[in-house]
């Protein structure tokens, strides 16, 4: 009853969370938080009359659209609002048989949103989520900058005229008239242009009156659009004015071990002058691998070799009667053609038996790919379906192998490129005998567990602490949980003695060095779900603990902390081969480096392309409005729905491209969860399709895709989930202890301080730039 009947008021609203983003009625499974401010300016007469007016979308459409005319000494405010109330909202809402001001203060976004206009039904849901992450909007039109709607231009010209039109977002132009299909208009730098030239001895508008009707319309991805009509007049010019020709820069190519006097392509005139052309030339130390007729036709002179040489580059300039053109660049290709074939060597490895179908027990030795990738490797010999190799080099189980059954094969294998299949290579598969059984050998004690491990019996250890607890009442529950973590990293395939050796082999204070050493020949997935048990139990004995004073703990303690910071730093960069699919291979490129310009690092900066894609695929899930670095670029190509076993996991693909013009594309294809928010680039091993059939094919974005991990859980595995495990993992090593020097350098090595945190952020900084 205090506020004044002809005063207007302000609310603003900040803060909160919305459970219902969508306004379609139904909760959110999470919340999401508000950045920005509702507003919702009102007349004391109409809170009055009302008793309760609702902040929406609507109020803050309103409020912006006032926002550049409101000041103390406004007035036909309220005058205002009334327009903009029919203009936004289609049906009435009050239920008072009118669309005005008091629609605007009891509209309900679940229940009213198909009252509104349809270009405002289509603006709500995006200006809402614009204001919870506080972004601006848009609400105003395009503008026509230039308030002319007559041009005028000479005939023989395409070019017409920029026309600029200024609006804060997006925008989509479309051509209307008669004649619109006569023109093109660039978005990009905002020319209007003609399709062909244009001719006022043969006109080739509607009418044929060298008179072109166009009607130009704007819409911003707001939906605010704007048009205005133009005519442009065609002007006769004097067609007889001496003129040299004119030529372009030209870009042809010709693939290697062409033809003697092969065709490779013909020089650009943009204008021949006034008279014809008699004669082309051509200029330049490259020019002699050349010859050019009186067309303009390029011929080769010889014939070209990729290998010797990538690009020829020379001048070429014409002659008419009026004089000679100036002299342009042309630039000739050379197109590799793949003749060369892998060459592999003879390799022997030595597994144990009773491994696990699909197990990598390691690698054959391609020591030279040839000149295109290798894109199978064949395998034969008796009994080589036991094996199978995929065109990474990695050999896996296929069958159950079994010492006293078979224990010796003897294959050959052979690589295969586009220029064909290499010479064949031994493969030789030694299977070690284990002593199968050996649990029930092994007294209920302490000494009895380490007699265990020391065997690498894990399972032993799992199923007996595990399952017979009561077994083993000498043990307390720090000693038992640490033995069950030991077991888990036993079965992951590493030990502690292996971790240090890794983090000690290379250079200590590069973390590119620690992951090739540590993830060499391994199934990463594997690794990080048993790795993820070991943290459990490890961390259930350093809860509440300062493992850096060591003066207070107990043994056991001091070891589950030292531990435990080897398993999380082991996870991590488990997680990061994951990051680049799973390959060995790329993780080794990566971290020995790259030859600039070479087919891994196409855009010429030193860093392995697939470094850089990951980088971009960590920028995209953290702002999906942020653009790469220069050389890489991200195109969204949609959402792609996996299915695996009835669970579907919803994720967003991404294509980036990394290269320069100069040397060419590659192109990586990138997947990121599909959050409202705090999204993570997905951990991915090998290529298959929606519902996980893995295959040996490249992805293409459409049919084969990168192939998401699942932990243990069923869970989509991303990047983000390791990152959280290490922060601040300097703080279970002990103080001046040479692991933690390491581990502190590492740090420093990503994030620029010993003591930082690692983070999508300085994650993606250190990819592309390491």
């Amino acid at each position: 009853e205090k506020l004044e009947d002809e005063k207007f008021y302000l609310y603003e609203i900040s803060g909160g969370q919305d459970y219902d983003v969508n306004d379609d009625g139904i909760i959110d499974n999470t919340p999401t938080l508000n950045k920005g401010i509702f507003h919702l300016l009102v007349k004391g007469a109409h809170i009055k009359v009302i008793k309760k007016a609702t902040i929406s979308v609507v109020s803050e459409i309103v409020y912006q659209k006032l926002l550049s005319s409101l000041s103390l000494e406004s007035s036909n405010i309220e005058s205002k609002m009334e327009a903009l109330a029919k203009e936004i909202i289609k049906k009435d809402i009050n239920a008072d048989g009118f669309v005005g001001v008091e629609d605007i203060l009891k509209y309900n976004p679940v229940l009213d949103k198909t009252k509104l206009y349809p270009e405002y039904q289509d603006k709500a849901i995006k200006i809402i989520d614009d204001i919870l992450n506080n972004r601006s909007f848009d609400l105003v039109a395009p503008t026509f900058t230039d308030k002319s709607s007559t041009i005028k231009i000479n005939e023989n010209l395409t070019f017409i005229k920029k026309i600029e039109i200024m609006d804060d977002s997006e925008l989509t132009v479309v051509l209307l008239g008669k004649d619109a299909n006569k023109f093109s208009y660039n978005t990009n730098n905002q020319e209007l242009s003609l399709l062909k030239k244009a001719d006022f001895e043969n006109p080739h508008d509607k009418n044929r009156d060298n008179l072109f009707e166009l009607t130009i319309e704007a819409t911003d991805s707001y939906f605010n659009s704007a048009k205005k009509e133009f005519l442009i007049q065609i002007i006769d010019v004097n067609e007889t004015i001496p003129q040299i020709p004119i030529l372009k820069e030209t870009n042809l190519s010709i693939f290697e071990n062409n033809i003697s006097n092969a065709f490779i392509g013909t020089v650009i005139v943009e204008n021949q002058g006034s008279e014809p052309i008699d004669t082309f030339a051509l200029i330049g130390e490259d020019n002699q691998n050349f010859t050019i007729n009186k067309e303009g036709q390029l011929f080769a002179s010889k014939i070209f070799d990729y290998e010797t040489k990538k690009s020829y580059i020379f001048e070429v300039e014409a002659t008419n009667r009026v004089g000679k053109s100036k002299q342009v660049k042309v630039t000739v290709q050379i197109n590799d053609i793949a003749d060369i074939k892998p060459t592999i060597q003879n390799v022997s490895i030595t597994v144990s038996e009773n491994l696990a179908i699909g197990t990598l027990i390691g690698k054959v030795n391609v020591t030279n790919s040839g000149d295109s990738n290798i894109s199978n490797i064949t395998l034969e010999g008796y009994n080589s379906s036991s094996f199978q190799i995929d065109k990474s080099s990695n050999v896996y189980v296929r069958s159950y192998l079994d010492y006293e059954s078979y224990n010796l094969y003897y294959l050959q294998y052979r690589a295969i490129n586009k220029a064909g299949e290499s010479e064949p290579a031994n493969l030789t598969v030694r299977i070690t005998n284990i002593f199968e059984n050996s649990g029930s050998d092994y007294p209920r004690t302490e000494s009895g567990i380490q007699n265990a491990l020391d065997n690498e019996d894990y399972s032993f250890v799992l199923s007996q602490l595990l399952n017979n607890r009561d077994s083993y009442s000498g043990l307390d529950d720090d000693t038992v949980n640490m033995n069950i973590a030991g077991a888990y990293v036993g079965s992951s395939g590493y030990t502690v003695f292996d971790i240090t050796g890794a983090m000690s082999d290379g250079n200590r204070s590069n973390f590119n060095d620690f992951v090739n050493n540590i993830t060499q020949n391994n199934d990463p997935v594997n690794t990080i779900n048993k790795l993820t048990e070991a943290d459990t139990y490890y961390s259930n004995i350093v809860q509440g603990v300062d493992c850096t004073n060591t003066a207070t703990l107990t043994q056991v303690q001091k070891d589950s902390c030292y531990n435990l910071g080897l398993v999380r730093l082991t996870s991590l960069t488990n997680s990061v081969k994951l990051l680049f699919g799973g390959d060995s291979a790329t993780v080794q490129k990566w971290a020995n480096g790259v030859d600039i310009n070479s087919s891994d690092d196409l855009n010429g900066n030193g860093v392995l392309d697939a470094s850089e894609a990951s980088a971009c695929a960590i920028v995209y899930a953290n702002n999906p409005n942020d653009n790469c670095q220069n050389g890489t670029m991200y195109a969204y190509r949609g959402g792609v729905k996996f299915n695996h076993q009835g669970r579907e996991h919803n994720l967003t693909l991404i294509e980036v491209d990394v290269g320069n013009a100069t040397n060419g594309y590659q192109n990586f294809y990138q997947l990121i969860s599909s959050n409202a928010n705090n999204n993570t680039p997905i951990l991915t091993s090998g290529v298959c399709d929606k519902n996980f059939n893995t295959t040996i094919q490249s992805a293409d974005g459409t049919t084969y895709f990168p192939c998401p991990t699942l932990d243990a859980n069923g869970d989509v595995m991303g990047i983000k989930q390791s990152l959280e495990g290490v922060a601040n993992i300097q703080a279970l090593f002990p103080n001046g202890d040479e692991t933690k020097t390491t581990v502190e350098s590492y740090l420093q090595n990503i994030t620029g301080s010993t003591s930082g945190t690692i983070g999508l952020d300085n994650l993606s900084t250190y990819l592309r730039t390491h």
